[in-house]
């Protein structure tokens, strides 16, 4: 007699009865998705319509069995996470067959009719009977087969089409897979080990704690060495392939074509491939990332040392000792030095970064903002489709910083272009100067391709991205911010909205309260106190303002809370008073009528100024003089995000800020500017600082710079297309000189290897100009 069951990760290995293990009352190491046995229940089938278990005077329903156990067991793997996951490594083929048979069992000898399964198939994921039932046959078809062999209960079911739902819980990615176990002992079930998961995805390098500061730090530092002493190499390697492809330059016999071609081709291979290997995992990416089409700045090297290559084995096939030979080499060992200086800049401006973002101090980071969000429907007749929407908060640890640093440069796609042209060019003249010039032959279409294909491909597009973020990462820096990835670049270039809090525009040295009256039975100064702790609980710049008068200590077990929050008002307990703070329309709308206006209010309500009511027990009590001020620069920097088009919204629950007033302060209606009025009632911590947030830009000093590293990717993504400009002007140009020299000479003879490093070098100037001096 056999026993089917799933084994948990942690087995309580005990003796289990079989009237036991058939109970559905068992306990939950016991009942672990037990599955009935042929012949107990063949013995069900045939019984009476009250058919019972030995030892137990409960009703079998299959279904009120599985659910039982599903309701003990809310992490178990059961049946159909098992047949969902059939083709994965987890379930082996022979355990899955088991399980689609005993569960055949469950169902024909129950003897329950269709519309009972379909009744009892009720919730939860979507699975196809015709998973469990493989073979269709029907019920009239198993009329004249052995009694002993169980009904199909597929009658009167399409187990195609017909998709019923089972309650089962999902199977976690990261648990251990259960095995079906068999076993003829009566007495005791068998433990088997789980069958762990094979892990098919490579664990990533990732900074998930401040723990891990020092050991990142540590590997910027080696990576930063290895990548200068590359570069130091690569230096070394492309001034001798110079001297060996410069035929102006004195040689020796052995070092010149002709006689010792062979040795003098060897040679300059050799040094070729070791200025590959000072690039090789550069030129490995760009060689993937050429074969899915997805070029990079790193397939410009790949291309490059494929063509030197090229020509030097063509050389040694067709001409070894041809004294006419003309290697470009030295080209690709330049390119391999601007890669390697690449390098170096990459690490080191990922280095600065981390050292922003891996900060000890509170950071503060963005996150974006949906369609549903408050600021978006103030702006949603303005913005664009697709529009960057974020909220800047404040976070104690940045997260995903490698997977930000590593994602794919947007800007990749002109590559696609910029590659196959010049090979497109390079082709088409060649084959002109073999057939229409004085040069023929293969040897002079091979030089001739190597010579334009050198000369037009545009070297500078390998800084095009990577030198002005480096040099925008130090402004930044300076300022105590960083821009993560060069995704984020175009990301924050195309930001629409940005949502901030008040007391990141308001800061509290620029509030002021001029001056306070008092009214009614309650002290002055209970009544500054009582204002200071409802404000110590709602936050906002007022609440940093009465902390400087007085400290708003509240005791651990106090009854101190808000009640309600509204656009203009607040509703508080404190020290068991009912207490209502806001402005005069609000103490109005509480029945508050008392009329305390006069014309020293309106003139100060007009000189940036709002009058704050304090109402303590249905009775007003004072009124407030409260002027507001916006941090330094931000109306400098609000003037620049209104040139580029962004938009900015402030989240406030202080009762006397609303858009009208702001606009009052700028004095000027035109800027994209709301106040979005927060009417949630705070937690306990309202300072509401984040643990951890995936963010790609990041400040650990103000949101004024955080702000401005919004414009400098806007910037930044302009200067980056001004050089790509650069590059195509420099393509066509070089186009135009080779045919210029082919049309006056006939040849390219006079075009040497150290002319187009010279060229070359020339044209990477407006780049770096453009980067350093924006």
């Amino acid at each position: 007699m056999s026993k089917y069951t799933f084994k948990r990760k942690e087995v309580v290995k005990k003796e289990v009865t079989e009237e036991r293990i058939m109970n559905a009352s068992a306990t939950p190491e016991e009942s672990t998705a037990v599955f009935v046995k042929t012949e107990v229940a063949d013995k069900i089938k045939h019984s009476e319509s009250n058919r019972h278990i030995e030892d137990d005077n409960s009703f079998f329903n299959p279904f009120e069995e599985l659910n039982e156990v599903k309701k003990k067991h809310s992490s178990f793997l059961n049946l159909s996470s098992f047949i969902k996951k059939k083709d994965t490594q987890e379930v082996q083929e022979d355990e899955q067959e088991e399980i689609k048979e005993k569960v055949r069992d469950i169902y024909a000898s129950s003897n329950i009719s269709v519309d009972e399964i379909k009744q009892n198939l009720s919730s939860g994921k979507k699975i196809s009977l015709s998973e469990v039932f493989s073979d269709k046959k029907s019920v009239d078809d198993k009329t004249n087969e052995d009694d002993d062999e169980p009904e199909n209960v597929s009658e009167g079911f399409d187990l195609d089409n017909d998709t019923y739902d089972i309650e089962s819980p999902s199977l976690d990615e990261e648990e251990d897979v259960y095995a079906i176990s068999e076993s003829d002992d009566d007495e005791e079930l068998p433990i088997e080990k789980p069958i762990k998961k094979v892990k098919t995805v490579r664990e990533v390098l990732e900074y998930k704690s401040p723990d891990d500061k020092e050991e990142f730090t540590e590997l910027y530092r080696k990576k930063g060495q290895t990548s200068l002493l590359l570069l130091i190499l690569s230096s070394i390697l492309t001034l001798l392939l110079i001297y060996l492809e410069t035929k102006t330059l004195p040689h020796p016999e052995w070092l010149t074509p002709g006689k010792f071609g062979i040795l003098y081709l060897l040679l300059d291979l050799q040094l070729v491939f070791l200025s590959a290997v000072c690039i090789i995992n550069p030129l490995i990416n760009g060689a993937k990332q050429l074969f899915i089409w997805r070029p990079n700045k790193n397939s410009i090297s790949f291309v490059s040392f494929v063509i030197a290559v090229l020509q030097i084995f063509l050389h040694l096939f067709l001409g070894k000792y041809n004294k006419e030979i003309t290697l470009y080499s030295s080209i690709f060992a330049f390119t391999s030095l601007l890669t390697c200086l690449v390098s170096y800049i990459d690490i080191r401006r990922e280095h600065i970064s981390f050292r922003v973002a891996a900060s000890s101090k509170n950071k503060y980071a963005v996150s974006s903002l949906d369609e549903t969000s408050a600021e978006f429907e103030k702006f949603n007749e303005v913005l664009p489709e697709d529009a960057g929407i974020y909220k800047i908060g404040k976070t104690k640890f940045i997260s995903n910083f490698f997977k930000n640093t590593a994602k794919s440069s947007p800007f990749n796609e002109m590559y696609k272009i910029s590659l196959p042209l010049v090979l497109l060019a390079s082709l088409v003249f060649s084959i002109l100067t073999v057939t229409v010039g004085k040069e023929a032959g293969a040897t002079s279409f091979i030089n001739n391709f190597t010579l334009l294909f050198m000369m037009s491909l545009p070297l500078s597009a390998i800084f095009t991205v990577s030198l002005p973020f480096f040099f925008t990462t130090l402004k930044l820096n300076r300022r105590g911010s960083a821009l993560i990835g060069e995704n984020a670049i175009q990301k924050f270039a195309d930001t629409s909205l940005i949502s901030f809090a008040d007391t990141d525009v308001f800061h509290e040295k620029g509030i002021k309260i001029t001056s306070m009256k008092s009214y009614g039975k309650t002290r002055i100064d209970n009544i500054y106190l009582i204002t200071a702790k409802v404000f110590d609980l709602v936050g906002g710049p007022l609440k940093a303002v009465f902390n400087r008068s007085v400290i708003a200590t509240r005791k651990e077990n106090c009854d101190d809370c808000i009640y309600e929050v509204t656009s203009n008002g607040i509703k508080a307990k404190i020290d068991s008073f009912e207490v209502l703070v806001g402005n005069k329309d609000y103490m109005s709308a509480c029945g508050l009528t008392e009329n305390y206006d006069d014309a020293i209010d309106r003139t100060f309500e007009t000189q940036n100024g709002r009058i704050m009511y304090v109402a303590i027990d249905g009775e007003i009590s004072a009124k407030f003089y409260v002027k507001y001020a916006f941090g330094r620069n931000f109306k400098a920097i609000l003037d620049s995000f209104y040139d580029i088009g962004i938009c900015m919204a402030i989240n406030s629950r202080d009762p006397n800020l609303d858009t009208k007033f702001v606009t009052q302060i700028l004095k000027d209606e035109n800027y994209p500017i709301v106040v979005v009025k927060r009417e949630d009632i705070p937690i306990e911590n309202n300072d509401e600082v984040e643990d951890s947030c995936d963010s790609s830009i990041v400040s650990a000093t103000s949101v004024a710079n955080m702000l401005r590293s919004f414009l400098s990717a806007d910037k930044l993504l302009h200067i980056i297309s001004i050089n790509t400009l650069t590059k195509y002007i420099s393509l066509i140009f070089a186009l135009a000189v080779v045919i210029v020299a082919f049309l006056v000479d006939g040849s390219h003879e006079k075009i040497t290897p150290l002319f187009i490093m010279l060229y070359q070098f020339i044209w990477t100037l407006p780049v770096v100009g453009t980067s350093m001096f924006d």
